[in-house]
């Protein structure tokens, strides 16, 4: 006697069930995939938020989500506390595609953070006070592919370091800043030039009174920054620079000496109250110089008087008080130099 046969409609009924359960389950593991590391992002950053930590976030969409807006958020800047405390795990934001620029003031970042990071492919600024060991330092192209801008602590160590990284990611650093903390001796800034072929430097606030500075008078640089250093200018005899700043230092008008003759698109001397009309002839001696920053310097009216006759003087930017008399303002308008006046 043959055995029953299952109908053939409950055979479909069942296929088209098990399709639709797998199509279920694949859409709700798709929306896990979605939703899950949207939420642990925007608890991420109320926790950062509640910590002291200040964000920067973007929206996710161009449309409101109304009640659940708090969700829209995504990371594109963390800046560090006010106060020391400790960095907490950022697996959160692991491979963020959004995160542009970390600024950490009085919190270190460890290697173990840099691991919970993973790569972030559009990080451009990444900015540090404390410790930097040489593996943290070697590290930094593998999780930042593309940075563009760098300020942590410098020294031998860690210059060396770098110099073992990629050359084509050293070649894409445009910026370097070192912190105060800096310990800059002998060639560490030749050696610094040299490792990222740097066109601009920040070394404000390091002590460089045993380092080697000529190298900054050997090429044309776009921009150097040297305030509250009180640098050996002598050391920049010569020098071809678009931008260099040298304020609040303690310089004498005979110290800037050195840098007659030399090229200078802009110079800042803010905030060099020992500064006086002794100096007006060594600026008068600065070649193609255009823009003049000297707020908070000793200059007079005789000083003006003269410095009103440089050929390529365009702008100053000089304190409110003393105000100019009206015979100074009317020499520098004569020559067709604008005053701008700014604590």
């Amino acid at each position: 006697m043959p055995e029953p046969t299952q109908p053939s409609g409950k055979k479909r009924v069942s296929t088209t069930a098990f399709v639709i359960l797998c199509g279920l389950l694949l859409l709700l593991s798709l929306a896990a995939a979605v939703i899950f590391p949207v939420v642990r992002e925007v608890q991420f950053i109320e926790r950062m938020e509640s910590e002291g930590f200040s964000l920067n976030d973007a929206e996710r969409t161009t449309f409101s989500w109304g009640p659940f807006d708090r969700w829209n958020r995504s990371v594109v800047g963390i800046f560090g506390s006010d106060r020391t405390n400790a960095l907490p795990s950022l697996r959160p934001i692991r491979n963020s595609p959004t995160l542009e620029i970390i600024f950490l003031e009085k919190t270190t970042m460890s290697q173990d953070h840099l691991t919970q990071l993973g790569t972030l492919e559009n990080l451009t600024t990444f900015r540090m006070d404390g410790q930097v060991t040489p593996e943290f330092a070697t590290s930094l192209p593998r999780h930042f592919p593309n940075l563009r801008q760098l300020k942590i602590p410098l020294h031998s160590e860690n210059l060396e370091a770098f110099s073992r990284t990629p050359v084509r990611w050293r070649q894409n650093i445009s910026y370097i800043r070192g912190q105060p903390s800096s310990v800059l001796e002998g060639s560490n800034v030749e050696t610094l030039i040299e490792v990222f072929h740097l066109k601009g430097v920040t070394l404000d606030g390091i002590d460089l009174s045993k380092a080697d500075l000529t190298c900054l008078a050997s090429r044309p640089f776009n921009l150097i920054n040297l305030n509250q250093s009180q640098a050996d200018l002598s050391q920049l005899r010569g020098c071809d620079i678009t931008y260099l700043s040298l304020r609040e230092n303690q310089y004498e008008s005979a110290d800037l000496a050195p840098l007659a003759g030399s090229r200078i698109t802009g110079l800042n001397i803010d905030r060099n109250p020992l500064l006086d009309d002794q100096v007006v002839p060594t600026l008068l001696a600065i070649k193609n110089l255009q823009v003049l920053h000297m707020r908070g310097i000793a200059l007079t009216a005789d000083g003006y008087a003269i410095l009103a006759k440089h050929p390529s003087l365009k702008n100053i930017y000089i304190s409110p008080k003393p105000p100019l008399s009206e015979p100074t303002k009317a020499l520098l308008k004569a020559n067709k130099i604008q005053v701008e006046l700014s604590d």
